[in-house]
């Protein structure tokens, strides 16, 4: 962890800013052999835990999300979007 929070020789603090955001609130970690490392860890964070058989909150809020109607103008000159 710690050499994750110094991040020397890393290009940006994407490890840094990770471990110190407050919207993270738990994490689970995994460390095992690796071929070209000798080990590594993988980190996952998340906002909460949400029970098994209980509806998760952003699983809702992308529902909703993606059930918004959007308008936008077809330009002139454009046959269709890819």
């Amino acid at each position: 962890m710690i050499q994750l929070i110094v991040d020397d020789g890393v290009q940006n603090r994407g490890h840094r800013e990770n471990i110190f955001n407050t919207e993270f609130n738990v994490m689970g970690c995994f460390t095992n052999a690796h071929k070209d490392f000798n080990q590594m860890t993988c980190i996952d964070y998340a906002g909460a835990f949400v029970v098994n058989g209980e509806p998760d909150p952003i699983e809702k809020q992308m529902d909703d999300f993606l059930k918004e109607e959007v308008e936008f103008e077809m330009p002139e000159n454009v046959r269709s979007w890819k």
